[in-house]
């Protein structure tokens, strides 16, 4: 699919939604944005650097810990924040050795919501200027899907001032959004 007549002006601090039905070309819009996909015409320009949440979150066999802070320098502060935040504090407290349990291959399997909500983590961890965030919120309950939107996502969240940029048809995540960018086979 390729994306065409697309102009998009974004500022700093707003959450805009890219919607669409499925193959309409929401990833292929974030992974240009991204500088993932090349550009057959015309020009774009991203400035600041960008935290990424792909669609299928994958993890690392290693531990929690590694897979969130992800090579960046440990913060305990920051990362307290972004476990709370993305609602995984919980969980690893009842893990054996909380967040330097082994996940994955090796280690304890996590399901597909805490797969998706530590690959949040792990975007949030980035401490980027934009987040890039594909359906953020569709593997997770109902209750953890307020705690998300909450804590991260809205302007009562961690990202309030960042970038937001969403690929997704929630309709929790559509009444605020600052700007909402439909597709319809790639235009």
């Amino acid at each position: 699919l390729a994306l065409q007549n697309i102009s998009l002006e974004i500022s700093s601090g707003k959450l805009v939604a890219v919607v669409g039905r499925s193959g309409a070309g929401k990833s292929s819009l974030l992974l240009s944005i991204c500088g993932e996909l090349d550009m057959l015409k015309g020009s774009g320009k991203v400035v600041g650097s960008i935290g990424y949440l792909e669609q299928s979150p994958w993890i690392m066999n290693d531990t929690l810990r590694a897979n969130i802070i992800f090579g960046r320098e440990y913060d305990s502060v920051y990362f307290e924040k972004v476990i709370n935040a993305c609602a995984l504090a919980e969980d690893i407290q009842q893990w054996p050795d909380h967040d330097l349990t082994v996940i994955g291959d090796r280690g304890i399997n996590i399901s597909g919501g805490q797969k998706a909500r530590l690959a949040l983590a792990r975007a949030l961890y980035s401490q980027a200027d934009i987040y890039i965030l594909e359906d953020p919120v569709s593997a997770v309950d109902a209750h953890v899907r307020r705690h998300i939107l909450d804590h991260v996502i809205l302007d009562s969240g961690i990202l309030a001032n960042k970038l937001r940029i969403i690929a997704t048809n929630s309709k929790h995540i559509l009444p605020y959004a600052n700007q909402i960018v439909t597709l319809d086979d790639g235009k």
